[in-house]
């Protein structure tokens, strides 16, 4: 209980995963073997898409604070940079993630409207 690892924030999903914080994992395929935690070091949040691209997609419209990483089957994971799951979702089902992406982000035409090094300037602001 002391290093937090059982903690779960209500974020309004019935999924599991959802308001827990994640631990470091393997991702990638084959030669572009990485893990989470390498891939978060520059304070961007990470989704685990397990749909094939469909999922990635979707967290386009946010690439200036997602970075999309395929994931090696289970649940595909909207993981923000503090670790904890904002969205998670099992197969195909994409239900919420726009909605997620929209709550920890910002409408994605402010996304889009700023510049990449106005992003890097100011992380956490839309």
């Amino acid at each position: 209980m002391i290093s937090g690892v059982r903690i779960r924030y209500d974020l309004g999903s019935d999924h599991p995963s959802v308001g827990r914080l994640s631990g470091n994992f393997a991702l990638g395929d084959g030669d572009a073997e990485t893990t989470l935690f390498d891939q978060m070091e520059d304070g961007r949040a990470v989704l685990v898409d397990a749909t094939d691209g469909a999922a990635s997609a979707i967290a386009a419209r946010w690439d200036i604070f997602v970075r999309c990483v395929p994931g090696r089957g289970g649940p595909s994971l909207l993981i923000r940079p503090d670790a904890c799951i904002a969205w998670a979702a099992d197969g195909e089902d994409l239900a919420g993630l726009d909605a997620a992406l929209t709550r920890w982000f910002g409408p994605a035409e402010i996304s889009e409207s700023r510049s990449p090094d106005e992003a890097k300037r100011n992380p956490g602001t839309v």
